[in-house]
């Protein structure tokens, strides 16, 4: 099963002031609150709302899933390469790599390399991915940007940190990379 599939179990409509919202619970404490906007493709129209304190924080449908799959793990695991999404949505789809490939018209070392991690995704497989699956032209480009980002900050930012002071702004602000 995707790992990006709707628990049906957990998923519900929302009344009252939410009308024409959802949620999906999470547990008995959590739940993420959101509302379809049919005016776009289905993975482009989603806006997710996020508590975070007592502020609420509108996730735009470009940025769930980079947000999700990059999100600063708790347990210290290091973020997710695009590759291993690509992975779970082939076996979805019951197809090889070499399948993909074939579909896509590229080379078939290009799709394994990127499903073990080992290649990042250019805009032209971007491209390409995007109109296979039905999805925005750069969604897979910003999975792989916010990867490396993720992957910088976490083997440079310290240093970066340091080294760097900012233009404008205090000191404070330096701390930002390590912090995000």
């Amino acid at each position: 099963m995707s790992r990006w599939a709707l628990p049906s179990n957990r998923f519900e409509a929302l009344g009252g002031d939410r009308a024409g919202q959802y949620s999906i619970r999470i547990n008995d404490q959590w739940r993420v609150c959101f509302r379809w906007e049919l005016r776009q493709p289905l993975v482009e129209g989603i806006n997710i709302l996020i508590a975070e304190g007592d502020a609420i924080r509108m996730l735009k449908s470009s940025t769930i899933i980079e947000e999700i799959a990059m999100a600063s793990p708790v347990n210290g695991l290091p973020p997710i390469h695009p590759g291993e999404m690509l992975a779970d949505e082939l076996n979805e789809l019951g197809l090889s790599a070499r399948a993909l490939a074939d579909k896509l018209k590229v080379p078939h070392n290009r799709i394994s390399s990127i499903l073990a991690g080992k290649r990042a995704v250019s805009a032209d497989t971007s491209l390409r991915l995007g109109r296979f699956f039905g999805m925005s032209e750069d969604f897979w480009l910003r999975l792989q940007t916010t990867y490396d980002i993720k992957k910088a900050k976490a083997e440079s930012g310290a240093k970066i940190s340091s080294d760097v002071l900012p233009l404008r702004g205090s000191s404070d602000e330096s701390a930002a990379i390590t912090q995000q």
